[in-house]
């Protein structure tokens, strides 16, 4: 057996509700460190979490405020020219995590002159007709 096995052996912790909970607001939303402090593969801790909603209401309400941090450093860093930040880091946080919030790139086709484009359906005429 391999030594980081032993390790998470010895130190893996029954799961509770109130331990996974007070957890995952301690490692602020992120599963697979809530895992490695109880010692249990990420999927088994994932799955637990997905069967007890109060539990899982705990991770979305951790994942919302890391989404509000994020989105507040994003507004200061905007606002102040001389802030010093990671503007990309932070845009690509808000595409990925934020998307029901609005932050997601989107493709707009316009026709001529940004009026609407116009589609044509015609019936299909094949060159041989039985």
């Amino acid at each position: 057996m391999a030594k980081s096995e032993d390790v998470i052996k010895k130190r893996r912790q029954r799961l509770s509700v109130g331990l996974v909970q007070n957890t995952i607001r301690e490692k602020r939303g992120n599963v697979s460190a809530v895992a490695r402090t109880l010692g249990w593969s990420r999927s088994k801790v994932d799955a637990y979490i997905r069967q007890r909603p109060t539990v899982f209401a705990v991770l979305q309400s951790e994942r919302e405020t890391m989404v509000d941090n994020v989105e507040s450093e994003f507004y200061r860093v905007c606002l102040d020219a001389n802030a010093p930040g990671h503007v990309t880091a932070m845009i690509f946080f808000l595409k990925t995590r934020a998307q029901g919030r609005g932050y997601v790139e989107r493709l707009q086709l316009t026709g001529t002159d940004n009026e609407p484009i116009q589609f044509v359906i015609s019936e299909r005429h094949d060159k041989e007709e039985n």
